[in-house]
């Protein structure tokens, strides 16, 4: 009994470990990722259709910052340019997340001494207008260098209630493992009661 017990804790403790392992990994690599692409949003998912058929909706973004001047001035119609990432608040003061759209424009405010951007998604039938506001350059995070198809639907899940239900499923799991357990100590223990010389007086 003490040598199971033993083995219980001793994997509950590797599990723990590995997750830890798992959490610094994950750290590690988006710091590392904020300094190589020079942004502190170096990934971001995508959570609408307002990119289709570019962008669909769990993409994920690899996002880099450049200077201002270097973002490239497309058409959302043809998908030519740079598609950029960018705090939307003041545009969309009820968005709690960046954008990611296209720049169609872009101007430069000799008052500030700043690039403007204005931007559009490439969805057609949900964007068929340009953004309802111009970008300020200290508002992009960056432009979208590399996309991971899918990926960030984990993301959506998790966000969107999904994880109480993993939470839900954990329970189970282990309420049935308490339960496995329980009905091996109890039927060790009727076998060796079963097994044990019977005591009387003759």
């Amino acid at each position: 009994m003490s040598k199971k017990k033993s083995t219980n804790v001793k994997d509950i403790a590797e599990l723990i470990a590995i997750i830890v392992i798992v959490v610094g990994v994950v750290l590690g690599v988006n710091l590392g990722l904020q300094i190589v692409m020079n942004t502190p949003i170096p990934t971001v998912v995508v959570t609408s259709g307002s990119m289709e058929p570019t962008l669909y909706r769990g993409d994920v973004c690899i996002v880099q910052r450049v200077p201002p001047d270097q973002y490239l001035i497309g058409d959302h119609l043809n998908r030519t340019g740079d598609i950029i990432v960018y705090d939307a608040k003041e545009i969309y003061p009820l968005l709690n997340e960046p954008v990611i759209h296209r720049v169609i424009a872009r101007m430069y405010d000799n008052v500030t001494g700043h690039y403007f951007f204005l931007t559009q998604g490439d969805n057609v039938l949900s964007n068929s207008v340009p953004d309802p506001g111009w970008v300020e350059e200290t508002k992009v995070y960056g432009k979208v260098v590399y996309t991971i198809p899918w990926v960030g639907n984990i993301f959506l899940f998790l966000r969107e209630g999904g994880v109480w239900i993993l939470i839900a499923a954990l329970g189970v799991v282990i309420v049935l493992v308490i339960i496995s357990e329980t009905s091996k100590i109890d039927k060790k223990v009727k076998e060796k009661v079963d097994s044990s010389p019977s005591s009387g007086t003759s």
